[in-house]
């Protein structure tokens, strides 16, 4: 696990700390990561334990609030290097 989000807030492991903004890894951890906060923000009361029960059904990898995460990050990280180029 490289990052974690509980509610707003978002906690990185020290290896991406500070964030290199050339660093492609690193920042579409920070993408993944406040996709998750914008999933909390969309649903507070109903998406924490929404995760955790797609989490025990599902498992990490097909969770689908990971797989939104991973497609919202995915997309957002090749936007900042095609515009930062």
């Amino acid at each position: 696990m490289s990052g974690l989000t509980l509610a707003n807030r978002v906690y990185l492991r020290a290896e991406h700390c500070p964030i290199d903004p050339s660093n492609r890894t690193s920042v579409e951890l920070v993408f993944h990561e406040l996709a998750h906060v914008l999933q909390f923000r969309r649903h507070p009361f109903l998406f924490p334990l929404q995760y955790l029960l797609q989490h025990l059904r599902y498992g990490y990898a097909n969770n689908p609030a990971e797989v939104e995460a991973r497609q919202i990050a995915a997309n957002l990280v090749e936007q900042y290097f095609r515009n930062d180029g």
